[in-house]
């Protein structure tokens, strides 16, 4: 039985439209330059036009809407999570809201972020480009556990701290209460900041008062972000921690012993004879979805339709490794691929992800060595289309966050190179190519590639991302070779 969700005020998604596939796994193209110095305030990239850093934290990304909604719209989904600054729409279904607070821009992630309606989905995310600051985020949101504090929005004018403290007393002893008044009509709704004695009072707060009605308005209730010293300052001002969070973040996406992609010498790999590498059910007709999530187009089989699941076993593998999805990455000309081979690019790269089937779920395989297996498949320019991308290529018209079924039932193996060719194959231990890099990928890099017309690869290149222009490129540079040996099948 699928799992039941609130449902927004907005009227959302698309009639053909269907929720993305719970398998997102390194699609998020390599954009901007990471930060070099903990006092960088600015990340100048077309997506967010220099906008300070501590400002993208606060800004957030919203799609599925089923038309193009006004402001007002906006505004009172989004207003019972603290004071909204601005909000910018956007042409093609999508718009931007930045709030005063950190603490209220994730809060509305939390709690908003794949609610449904009964046509779409909608999906609250920060930008593009702050994905290369969520180690900087994760570690905030860590390190603010131990002050037991809570954030409080949407709390009705006429109530005083007293009536706050009196009601969220019953969660425990409280040490401190700030309320906050909101400062313009479009902002009518308090905040407050209140910190318990223990994380079971904090705990308690939450679970019990969110959404609670408390005068004319139902609270949202969740952890504080923010330190205490800074909690009301002026959203102009960067914490300390921040400033350490986003050095420490920084370098957390980039260092590490076994990123990917790299460059493959041939020459240079170790030959090692590796038991077969099986396709399991890559010969059965599944039904497929496509799905733009606004950084690649997405291939995945329909859950609610098949209850057969492709996989793979052998090679360089110890297990089974279940099929999540593919996705493709190129670039703004003819060598877009991720790998190269001997020095060489090629048109573009597909990326078959495959999860250890001895964890339960992606997020879970993210955070274990042998979490994921990516099979890699070049794409070579040929003058001729070919024939089995023409349906993806379907997906590059679909807006952000929408999906569509394939008409017709498709074996996966029609993506894969000639068969007699699948156990020539590189392969070595490396990460995810997109932040926060996590090492836990298995690559197989087949040395057969496939076909693609430049007409085609021009088609890719329409997909609509996450600002809703085009995505020209969406391929990461080589990361230099570490710890790491290469090895050939062949």
């Amino acid at each position: 039985m699928p799992r039941q969700h609130k449902k927004a005020k907005l009227d959302l998604g698309a009639k053909q439209s269907k929720s993305a596939p719970d398998n997102e796994a390194e699609t998020t193209p390599e954009t901007s330059p990471l930060l070099q110095e903990a006092t960088e305030t600015q990340i100048l990239t077309p997506q967010n036009e220099g906008l300070p850093v501590q400002v993208i934290f606060r800004r957030l990304h919203v799609s599925g809407f089923k038309g193009v909604p006004s402001e007002a719209e906006i505004r009172q989904v989004f207003r019972p999570f603290g004071h909204i600054e601005t909000i910018t729409l956007r042409s093609n279904r999508l718009a931007y809201v930045q709030f005063e607070l950190l603490d209220a821009a994730q809060l509305a992630i939390e709690q908003l972020n794949s609610v449904v309606a009964e046509e779409g989905k909608l999906a609250v995310e920060r930008p593009d480009n702050a994905l290369y600051l969520e180690p900087a985020i994760k570690r905030m949101i860590q390190e603010s556990k131990q002050w037991n504090r809570i954030y409080i929005a949407s709390v009705d004018p006429d109530k005083t701290e007293a009536d706050l403290r009196s009601v969220f007393s019953a969660c425990g002893t409280i040490r401190s209460c700030q309320l906050i008044r909101g400062s313009n009509p479009e902002n009518i709704e308090g905040y407050a900041f209140m910190e318990y004695d223990s994380d079971e009072s904090t705990c308690a707060a939450i679970a019990s008062m969110n959404n609670a009605i408390f005068g004319k308005f139902n609270l949202r209730v969740g952890h504080a972000i923010t330190r205490p010293s800074t909690a009301i300052a002026s959203s102009s001002e960067m914490p300390v921690l921040f400033h350490a969070a986003l050095a420490d973040g920084a370098m957390a996406a980039t260092e590490g012993r076994d990123l990917s992609p790299i460059e493959i010498i041939s020459q240079n790999a170790v030959r090692t004879k590796f038991p077969e590498l099986k396709f399991w059910g890559y010969d059965s007709n599944v039904p497929l979805v496509l799905h733009n999530d606004g950084h690649s187009v997405k291939l995945s089989v329909d859950g609610e339709k098949s209850n057969s699941v492709p996989y793979i076993t052998g090679g360089s593998l110890d297990g089974r490794y279940k099929f999540l999805q593919l996705h493709f990455h190129w670039g703004c000309d003819a060598e877009g691929s991720e790998h190269t081979v001997d020095g060489a690019k090629f048109a573009a790269e597909m990326h078959i992800v495959h999860q250890n089937q001895v964890f339960d779920c992606l997020q879970e395989a993210k955070n274990h060595r042998n979490g994921l297996a990516v099979v890699a498949v070049m794409l070579k320019v040929q003058e001729t289309e070919n024939a089995i991308l023409r349906p993806v290529l379907q997906g590059c018209h679909l807006f952000k966050g929408h999906s569509k079924d394939l008409p017709v039932p498709s074996p996966l193996e029609l993506f894969l190179p000639d068969p007699e060719t699948l156990n020539c194959f590189f392969t070595y231990f490396g990460s995810l190519t997109t932040p926060p890099y996590n090492e836990v990928v298995t690559w197989i890099i087949l040395k057969e590639p496939v076909g693609i017309s430049l007409k085609q690869l021009e088609t890719f290149r329409t997909l609509q991302g996450v600002d809703g222009q085009a995505v020209l490129q969406n391929c990461s540079s080589c990361k230099n070779l570490n710890n790491q040996e290469v090895f050939s099948s062949f």
